[in-house]
Parts: C-alpha cells; sequence; structure tokens
C-alpha cells in the first residue's frame, strides 16, 4: 500500500504523470537560468543559482521517482528513457547558465550530461541488459583503481608493470583524473612520494607584492583540512611525455638567461632531466588557480588596488633521509626543495605574450631564491 503512490502510469498517461511535470518544470527553470545568464550575466547571480539547484533537484527528483517504478513493457521504458533525456537536458542548460569562472562545475556537468544520454540507452535494455552493463560499470571502477595502484615504478629502480601501466595511459587516466581516484592510490602506493606545493607571487600595478602559498600547515587549524587541501596540489604535479619540438632554442635561451642573472644551466646532456612541460589538465587548472588567487589576495591584502600579474613556482618537498635528520638538518631547508617555475599570468589567467625563459625549468636551493629576486627586480625593471 505505502508503494502504491509510485506505481507505474498506464503508458497513455505518461506524459501526463508526475515525474514528467516535474521534469518539464525543471527544465523550463533551466531554460530561464540560461537566458538569465546569456541576457544579464552579472544581474542576480544568487538568484541565478537558485534556480540553478531547483532545476537540477527537481530533474534528479524525476528520473529518481519514475526509474523506482520502471516496469519491463518495452514501451514504459520509451517513456522512462526520454524522461532521462529530459534530464540530461537539464543538465546541458544548467551548464550554459554558469559563468565561464565556474569552469569546474561546467566541465562536471558536461560529464553528467553524457552520463545522462548513456543512461538513455541502458534504460532500453531489457532487465538483463541493464544488469550486465551495471556489472561492466564496476568492474571498470576497481580495474581502474588497480591500475592506479600497480601503474607506479618502484622505489628500487625496476620498471613500471607494463599491462597496467598502458591501461592508466590509454583506458582509465581520464576517468581517475576526473573522479579523482588517481592521486591518493598513487601517492601510497608502494611508498609516499615528495608532497607538492605550489607557490604564487602576486604583485600589484603599485610594485607591491604578496605570496600566496598552498598549502601552509599554519593555515588550518587541523590536520585533516591540511591533508585535504595538500591533495589539491597534486593537480599540479602532472606533466607530459617527452619534450617540445623546440626544446634546443628553449636550452639556449635558458642557458642566456642564467649566464645574465647568475642561475647556472644545467649540462646539455643532462637538461632533458631538468625540464618538464605541464600536461593539458594542468594547462586547465593553473587559470582558475590564478583567478582564485589574485581575487583573494587582493580582497586581504590591498581592496584598493589592482592585481598586475601572478607568478608560479611549484615545488616539491623531498622527504629527508635518517641520516640528515641524524646530522641535525632542519626538514624545511631549502636543500630539501625542489622548484619548477610554472610561468608568469595576468589576474584573468592568460599568460603573458613573451614567456620566462625559466618557464617549466627545475630550479634548487639558492637558485630558486635567486631566481625569484631576480624576476621581481626584472620586472619592476620593465615596467
Amino acid at each position: 500500500m505505502s508503494l502504491e503512490h509510485r506505481q507505474s502510469p498506464r503508458p497513455t498517461a505518461w506524459p501526463l504523470s508526475l515525474p514528467a511535470t516535474i521534469m518539464a518544470g525543471a527544465l523550463l527553470v533551466a531554460l530561464c537560468a540560461a537566458l538569465l545568464a546569456e541576457v544579464a550575466p552579472n544581474f542576480l547571480v544568487p538568484f541565478r543559482v537558485v534556480l540553478l539547484v531547483g532545476a537540477l533537484g527537481a530533474a534528479g527528483l524525476a528520473v529518481w521517482w519514475r526509474l523506482g517504478s520502471l516496469e519491463e513493457e518495452f514501451e514504459e521504458r520509451i517513456w522512462a528513457a526520454l524522461l532521462v533525456a529530459g534530464g540530461a537536458g537539464v543538465v546541458l542548460c544548467c551548464r550554459e547558465a554558469m559563468d565561464e569562472d565556474w569552469d569546474s562545475l561546467r566541465m562536471a556537468l558536461r560529464v553528467f550530461t553524457f552520463v545522462a544520454m548513456v543512461g538513455v540507452v541502458v534504460v532500453l535494455l531489457p532487465r538483463v541488459g541493464r544488469r550486465v552493463v551495471a556489472s561492466l560499470l564496476v568492474l571498470f571502477h576497481f580495474g581502474g583503481i588497480l591500475t592506479a595502484v600497480t601503474a607506479v615504478a618502484p622505489h628500487n629502480g625496476a620498471p613500471q608493470p607494463w599491462l597496467p601501466t598502458v591501461l592508466w595511459t590509454l583506458v582509465y587516466r581520464p576517468y581517475l583524473q576526473f573522479a579523482y581516484l588517481n592521486n591518493a592510490y598513487h601517492f601510497y602506493s608502494p611508498e609516499p612520494g615528495p608532497p607538492t606545493l605550489v607557490w604564487f607571487r602576486v604583485e600589484f600595478e603599485d610594485k607591491s607584492a604578496h605570496w600566496y602559498k598552498l598549502v601552509n600547515r599554519d593555515q588550518f587549524p587541523t590536520r585533516l583540512q591540511y591533508q585535504r587541501m595538500l591533495a589539491l596540489t597534486e593537480s599540479t604535479n602532472q606533466f607530459w611525455p617527452g619534450l617540445p619540438s623546440d626544446f634546443e632554442k628553449r636550452y639556449k635561451d635558458r642557458v642566456l638567461a642564467g649566464n645574465q642573472l647568475g642561475i647556472p644551466a644545467p649540462a646539455p646532456h643532462e637538461a632533458a632531466n631538468y625540464y618538464r612541460m605541464l600536461s593539458p589538465m594542468t594547462e586547465q587548472y593553473l587559470p582558475s588557480y590564478v583567478r582564485h588567487v589574485a581575487r583573494v589576495v587582493r580582497e586581504e591584502q590591498n581592496p584598493n588596488g589592482r592585481v598586475h600579474r601572478v607568478q608560479i613556482y611549484r615545488l616539491a618537498h623531498n622527504i629527508p633521509f635518517a641520516k640528515h635528520m641524524a646530522g641535525g638538518k632542519n626538514p624545511l631547508d631549502k636543500e630539501f626543495y625542489q622548484g619548477w617555475f610554472l610561468g608568469v599570468f595576468t589576474p584573468d589567467g592568460d599568460r603573458v605574450p613573451e614567456p620566462d625563459p625559466f618557464t617549466n625549468w627545475m630550479l634548487w636551493g639558492e637558485l630558486l631564491d635567486k631566481h625569484i629576486n631576480n624576476l621581481a627586480r626584472e620586472n619592476q625593471r620593465k615596467d
């Protein structure tokens, strides 16, 4: 008796059923939000957010209601598939209603739209087919986690396992990175590697500059918050294999700039080991990081100022060995840090037109300090 209100309506009554009515309302609200974003993007932004949340919640409720009472008649599955397709339309409209700066949410809704469209096909399958698809998805998920654990080079110098590495590279990497199921399994297999830090030097038009460091232990009241934020920086620890086609020119520019600033370059036969080209995923992350950091630093340090540029350094804090600790070394000593200069950005997240010759090159210890100081002086001279 308690399930009577969720019993499936007759196929002829489907267009007027309550789930279909809710979905129609959700689609209308999502279209209104997209229209508002197109016509007046800076007007009533909180109201637009309310519309987005309401549309997504209503669409999810309608799909859950319908699938919860799905029966096996093919005509019913067709109507259910149309309802799921309507949900995909709601998600797509909500994505278009979001500002370009909401890049993470827009990316997530784009993936959810694709998932909903695949769900349309799955709903049309008979029960056995749906069970087979669900089982394959479960196997795919745990197979991805298995490759994340095993596609790591052992610390004893042995090569990476061939099959897990190929599967991770060609099949699982987009899924694991989107669901953020890659970092933790990689990090703890077989042993934790050096943590990644990202430092931002935010320079204002009045020549003042402030540092914003991700992450600083003193910023967080609990260790759990610190560890979660520490995982955020791992998105910058993704490199593109190989070297760019103009690597020889980049090395010559690095040598010339190093000679002028007193920052020696690596030897030619070792140069490839000191250069890291960022992955396309990292190149997508960095602009959003820059926009966030520029806004936060301006609000906290100089509300009336204007940010001129943002310089980014990625640092690996190498774990000291027992002999270092026994010798009285400070774990925070500069010799344990390796840094890569990731470039100079505008506050809008765009790279400056003229790339710095040190971009993507490793800097360490005192050389890192020297580059930071020299770059600051060079920027002031140019201005």
